[in-house]
């Protein structure tokens, strides 16, 4: 079987960054992939690493004098100063330092696979978790490099990979990087139309890959709702995830409905904790809130497993298929969030109800009482949904053995 060389940004090191993979690993792991994860930073806290799954760490240990040189190989390489000039250059900047800062990275990688082929055994698959510049660098070596000719490269994109520009990035040289790629696994149908349509010459390499949480079951013991409708949400505390817009039409509902007695968790921590917990202060008499601030992926399913929530609420700019709703919705959580991304691909007549960006309060009230009226038929197609699109253990088997084949 081949070996996979999988390119994450801190996976598995630190608190809270790119937890999915863990349900991914998981799935690798109890097929007997053999999996070599190559982190690019490494932290203090290393998260549990299934048996059978390898962790490199010589990429995130690269000394400052490596890093120095390689930083003047790419000031004083063609694709630095090419950058300025071709069509898709930066347009301000912000761009600029964002294009110095991923192709820096893909210089890295070569770096690191130039120095490294020890590491690597031959007719391997290499693996980027993201469409960043790590495609970019791999291919480079792929291509210049006989040692790597037969390995075999591929990429999942998510959000801020995909859109760039559109949400503030700039990624250079993306048609190259495409052009060494094998195959693009992007997370949401959305994602994959967008990447088509703007790569037309690449569309036959671009296609969709659900990622995937596995199921459990509540537990008997399960805590007693306390109010009429209990709400839950659960991201990070940034601009995009608007988790204050949240409390506010849930605020406001509450004062719309006097007689109810409500409750909403936020899960989830970020730099917006403090402004939020300022804000909560001038809440509804009928409203209780918890916010949790950061827990860790396996305490967010144990929350799930043992809290009686009615309704998942997501207010998010921008997503691509946001993981939470998948747990949500496996634990038979009805969703409302807001129609962006690949939130479509997810939030459906059999799952919740999609709503705009800028609802109104008299919506969002009429909305919410629609799905409570709906609440137990909705658990039930809720479930079957998501063991039927997002179920980790089938999704991540496809996955694997198409990249390995």
């Amino acid at each position: 079987m081949k070996t996979v060389y999988l390119f994450t940004n801190t996976f598995p090191y630190g608190i809270s960054s790119e937890t999915f993979i863990e349900e991914e690993m998981r799935v690798a792991g109890s097929l007997g992939v053999p999996v070599v994860i190559i982190p690019l930073h490494k932290k203090e806290l290393c998260r549990y690493v299934p048996s059978g799954i390898e962790v490199c760490n010589l990429l995130a240990e690269t000394n400052w004098v490596r890093k120095i040189y390689i930083a003047c190989l790419m000031l004083f390489s063609w694709y630095f100063w090419r950058m300025f000039w071709m069509k898709e250059r930066p347009r301000s900047f912000n761009e600029f330092y964002q294009g110095m800062k991923y192709l820096y990275g893909a210089f890295w990688i070569a770096s690191f696979l130039s120095t490294h082929k020890s590491v690597f055994k031959q007719n391997g698959v290499f693996y980027s978790y993201w469409f960043n510049h790590t495609p970019l660098g791999v291919g480079w070596m792929i291509k210049k490099d006989k040692y790597y000719r037969d390995f075999t490269l591929y990429t999942r994109a998510h959000r801020y990979d995909v859109y760039e520009r559109q949400i503030g990035s700039y990624i250079p040289y993306r048609k190259e990087a495409l052009s060494y790629i094998k195959e693009v696994f992007c997370v949401a149908e959305e994602g994959r139309r967008f990447l088509q349509s703007r790569y037309p010459c690449y569309a036959d390499k671009i296609f969709v890959s659900h990622l995937g949480v596995s199921a459990k079951e509540r537990c008997e013991c399960m805590t007693a709702k306390e109010g009429d409708i209990s709400f839950v949400s659960c991201s990070s505390l940034t601009v995009v995830k608007r988790v204050d817009f949240i409390f506010k039409r849930i605020n406001d509902f509450c004062v719309a409905n006097p007689q109810l007695r409500i409750n909403w968790t936020h899960i989830g921590g970020g730099p917006l904790l403090k402004e939020l917990q300022g804000l909560v202060e001038d809440k509804a008499e009928n409203l209780q809130i918890v916010l949790t601030g950061y827990v860790s992926n396996s305490d967010v399913k144990q929350l799930y497993r043992t809290n009686e929530f009615d309704l998942f609420v997501n207010m998010s700019l921008s997503e691509g298929i946001p993981v939470s709703i998948m747990e949500a919705i496996s634990f038979g959580i009805p969703v409302i969030a807001t129609d962006v991304g690949g939130n479509a691909e997810i939030v459906n007549e059999e799952t919740g109800v999609l709503i705009p960006v800028d609802i109104e309060q008299s919506v969002f009230n009429e909305t919410v009482l629609e799905v409570m009226n709906k609440l137990e038929v909705l658990k039930k197609s809720a479930i079957s949904y998501y063991r039927k699109e997002f179920d980790a253990d089938r999704n991540y088997r496809c996955f694997y053995n198409q990249i390995i084949i």
